[in-house]
């Protein structure tokens, strides 16, 4: 500007009026409309400001008037004199949404400040105003700067909750966002181990089912009372694991050794009471299984015996029954 030298020079631009913009300040992007290579007519050059080289051509599906770009340069726009309106991803060219922003030719285009809004002006003398925020939002957090939110479109946004504007937007290349949470920057500083040793939380592994321990704590004492050597066995194991327990307890809160390897002692305990008691069950389970076996068995044989015998005593009795009273006697010829 100062010296007034010419530093680039586009001889073969034909861009229509706001057609021409600086992309990140590295590129220049051009609409051409008069360019053949596309069914429309059209085409979008795009001219590295630091090398001189050939543009990037792109042909759309028809001519574009209009583009601009959002200020972090991820998104371009463009307008058609159709009246539709396109907005492609920079990175990698991909055409994200193509929709009918107005009836007749598009004259303008801006993004807002933000640029969460894309605004567009027309020969209808409508002006019509698109939201940047494209698919579901997936996740909502707040922190000290304001609101974070999350969509399907791969984007973060911070709002400022007294405003509703986005302070920054981030993009997530690998893919939509679906949870979202906020740690203290604190939380992942490095403190000096004394420190770190009183502060820490103890977490453990989750169990996938009770512990025998656990469940004997509600059943009434009475149930052991009565029952086979094999079960009376069982109960003083479960008295002595409750005891053992105990004494975990007691010493856990100095974690000792001795406390690490009675813990490891009554998982063993633990673990071959539960293989008895399936050993017990198993054997149960078979008892019943004969059982019914032999009762379904003699239900089957039983009915058939019962009735021969009913017919046979039947047949009997009609036989050898004597004649009632009134009937006459057969004659015998001599």
């Amino acid at each position: 500007m100062d010296t007034g030298q010419q530093i680039f020079h586009i001889p073969t631009s034909a861009s229509p009026p706001h057609g021409l913009l600086c992309l990140r300040n590295q590129f220049l992007v051009a609409s051409q409309i008069h360019k053949q290579g596309s069914c429309g007519g059209g085409a979008i050059f795009i001219w590295p400001l630091n090398k001189p080289q050939s543009p990037l051509r792109s042909y759309p599906m028809e001519s574009i008037g209009p583009v601009c770009c959002t200020k972090d340069g991820v998104y371009l726009a463009g307008g058609a004199p159709s009246g539709n309106a396109y907005l492609w991803e920079v990175t990698n060219g991909r055409l994200l949404k193509t929709w009918r922003a107005h009836h007749k030719s598009l004259n303008s285009m801006v993004f807002s400040d933000d640029d969460s809004l894309l605004i567009s002006g027309s020969d209808d003398g409508m002006i019509h105003v698109l939201s940047m925020i494209s698919g579901s939002i997936t996740a909502l957090a707040f922190c000290k700067l304001g609101l974070l939110s999350t969509s399907e479109d791969c984007t973060a946004c911070l709002w400022d909750v007294a405003t509703w504007a986005i302070i920054r937007r981030f993009h997530h290349k690998k893919g939509a966002i679906t949870n979202l949470v906020v740690i203290p920057q604190s939380s992942l500083l490095s403190v000096p181990n004394r420190q770190r040793i009183s502060n820490r939380s103890r977490v453990s592994l989750l169990d996938k089912y009770p512990q025998p321990a656990t469940l004997s704590e509600g059943m009434p004492a009475h149930l052991f009372t009565c029952c086979s050597p094999k079960d009376h066995h069982t109960s003083i194991d479960f008295q002595r694991t409750n005891s053992m327990n105990q004494q975990i307890l007691d010493l856990e809160q100095g974690w000792t050794p001795a406390a690490i390897q009675m813990k490891v002692e009554t998982s063993v305990e633990n673990r071959m009471w539960a293989t008895r008691m399936t050993k017990h069950v198993m054997e149960m389970n078979k008892h019943l299984q004969s059982r019914l076996l032999d009762l379904m068995q003699f239900r089957l044989l039983w009915p058939p015996e019962v009735d021969s015998r009913t017919t046979r005593k039947k047949k009997k009795l009609k036989v050898e029954s004597p004649p009632l009273q009134g009937e006459e006697q057969p004659l015998s010829q001599g």
